[in-house]
């Protein structure tokens, strides 16, 4: 006499299945939470990456920092370069490139909106230049590495430039500062200097130098994404923040220090350090 096999009944798979449910709503949060800190990690990695060929380049010539040259123009009329902290000269790009690391290193894999794979940015001093069209950047051959030529990359850089970042700055009204740009890592308080900042951008409508979000009044509506700066104009690409929290602020960023150290520093604990009236406002 054969036995009849039991099989599930309706309520039973029901309630598997909300069991399952809410497993994963536990879970999953605490999924995402493990991967935003695997990326804070690689974050700070390529920060003290780029760091430390800068770093042998200082040994090697009494403690200078090998200075961002965007060509020698400061007429702010015909030149954006120095002015936006994410360009990086192809010269200083290449001299990492070189000790072994690669395009990856100068984007925050935190941040969705600059990916080292978009040709956009990792070649556009070929379209700032005019060299070639949006449309053909990828199969155009990067050049020598010339000076004149920039990446935007994924990260704010103080080195300063050949010409002086405080001249390129003054003649250009828009912009106001108060960070302190590093030339050699011999400076004055050399483990409070910073060299390297993960992008913290906000809009610029309710905030001026020096202000924390603390400060700010309540109910102060500051946007940290879907801002049109530079590559706005360029791409109609959005710039962003890294390290976002659920609640459309920033949960920090790793600063590369001109001593060489790499930390971690909570949004609360941050200023704005610098601005472009009408496009962005840095903080770190």
């Amino acid at each position: 006499m054969s036995r009849r096999k039991r099989a599930f009944t309706l309520i039973e798979l029901l309630v598997v299945i909300s069991i399952i449910a809410v497993l994963m709503s536990i879970l999953m949060p605490a999924l995402g939470k493990v991967k935003e800190q695997a990326r804070k990690v690689i974050c700070g990695s390529n920060q003290r990456s780029c760091v430390q060929p800068m770093y042998i380049y200082a040994n090697d010539n009494n403690s200078k920092m090998p200075l961002f040259d965007f060509g020698g123009d400061t007429n702010p009329d015909n030149d954006d370069a120095g002015r936006w902290l994410q360009d990086v000269p192809y010269a200083a790009t290449e001299m990492i490139l070189d000790s072994g690391g690669t395009r990856e290193l100068f984007y925050c894999p935190s941040n969705k909106g600059k990916k080292a794979d978009d040709d956009r940015l990792w070649k556009y001093g070929h379209y700032a230049h005019g060299w070639t069209s949006a449309e053909n950047l990828r199969d155009y051959p990067d050049p020598p590495a010339v000076y004149s030529f920039f990446r935007n990359t994924g990260y704010a850089w103080m080195i300063d430039t050949v010409e002086g970042r405080k001249k390129q700055i003054d003649a250009f009204a828009l912009t106001e500062s108060q960070v302190k740009w590093v030339k050699s890592t011999a400076c004055s308080r050399a483990s409070e200097r910073e060299l390297i900042a993960d992008l913290v951008y906000s809009d610029t409508d309710s905030v001026q130098i020096e202000d924390k979000y603390e400060d700010l009044a309540t109910g102060v509506d500051i946007k940290f994404t879907g801002l049109r700066a530079g590559l706005w104009n360029s791409f109609e690409l959005e710039d962003s923040t890294s390290h976002m929290r659920k609640n459309d602020l920033p949960a920090g960023g790793n600063i590369a220090y001109a001593d060489g150290h790499v930390s971690w520093k909570k949004f609360e604990e941050m200023e704005v350090q610098f601005i472009i009236k009408g496009y962005v406002a840095a903080w770190w």
